[in-house]
């Protein structure tokens, strides 16, 4: 990234091309329902925005293949993922079981640079301290 801000909310994303992600799903999410386009795949670039309903839907054309537990597809986005079911002509979120952060999401750190900013100060600061302690020490 020759150095630029990772820390932006589209800079997580402005490298990638191509990435094939695979889901496993479960009831009552079917190889079926994902085939017919009846229920979808959704990101968001959180989990929490994810469950606020603030997501895009992966193209149904971007799906490279499905079986009876998992889908594969293409996107150029890593963020948070999640399934669409339609229940009685409206959207619901589908959280496929308890086990659900290692089935239905992927979460990825999209503020790197952040976290990376927070761990340098704690360590430079620790740093000073010693720096400190040592000099009062030779001085005394």
């Amino acid at each position: 990234t020759n150095g630029e801000d990772m820390g932006q909310k589209t800079a997580q994303d402005r490298y990638l091309k191509k990435v094939l992600i695979t889901l496993e799903y479960g009831p009552p999410i079917s190889s079926q329902t994902l085939l017919e386009g009846t229920d979808k795949i959704i990101y968001a670039d959180s989990l929490k925005d994810l469950l606020n309903n603030d997501y895009q839907k992966i193209y149904h054309n971007n799906i490279l293949s499905v079986n009876d537990t998992t889908v594969t597809f293409q996107t150029s986005h890593l963020s948070a993922f999640g399934f669409l079911k339609y229940t009685n002509n409206q959207d619901k979120i589908q959280i496929v079981d308890s086990n659900f952060d290692k089935r239905c999401f992927i979460s990825v750190v999209s503020h790197q640079f952040l976290f990376e900013l927070t761990l340098f100060l704690v360590v430079f600061i620790i740093g000073i301290f010693n720096v400190k302690a040592y000099f009062e020490k030779v001085l005394e």
